[in-house]
């Protein structure tokens, strides 16, 4: 248990993020923000430990679904950044082998977990204007070799 009374203010992530998981257990949120998960953020956490949990506390905490079970897999020449979220980039390497860089090995930076959605259903909007919007379905999307925007 923790109190971090005094460091909701300096939280990254504002005082409202934080205060999400007020009088209850990380782990859902640590599970969906994992980014948390590095020693640096432990080390500061445990300058506001106040106690612990009983065994029977701590079973029922670790009983949480991991969100980035169903996120795609991914091309294995990315560097991964991180893996969850996931954050990975073309290695400098492979930069020079094609004019334009394959979709598979595009950058992907991921604040969540990837959503999952049916996609010969999902609708996919874009548009600065409402002249200018484009609607498609995200498999025809997918299914496009060249998409050009002037």
């Amino acid at each position: 248990m923790y109190d971090i009374t005094e460091f909701v203010d300096s939280h990254p992530g504002g005082p409202a993020k934080i205060s999400l998981a007020a009088g209850g257990a990380l782990e859902p949120f640590w599970a969906m923000y994992a980014v948390h998960w590095t020693q640096e953020v432990l080390e500061i956490l445990e300058q506001y430990r106040i106690g612990d949990l009983t065994q029977e506390e701590q079973h029922h905490a670790q009983d949480i679904k991991d969100p980035y079970a169903n996120d795609p897999e991914r091309h294995p020449a990315l560097k991964i950044n991180t893996k969850k979220p996931f954050n990975g980039e073309v290695p400098t390497a492979l930069l020079g082998d094609n004019l334009v860089t394959p979709k598979e090995l595009f950058f992907v930076r991921n604040h969540l977990p990837v959503p999952d959605i049916d996609a010969s259903k999902y609708k996919l909007e874009v548009g600065i204007t409402v002249a200018s919007r484009i609607r498609t379905l995200l498999f025809i999307l997918r299914n496009t070799t060249c998409f050009c925007v002037m």
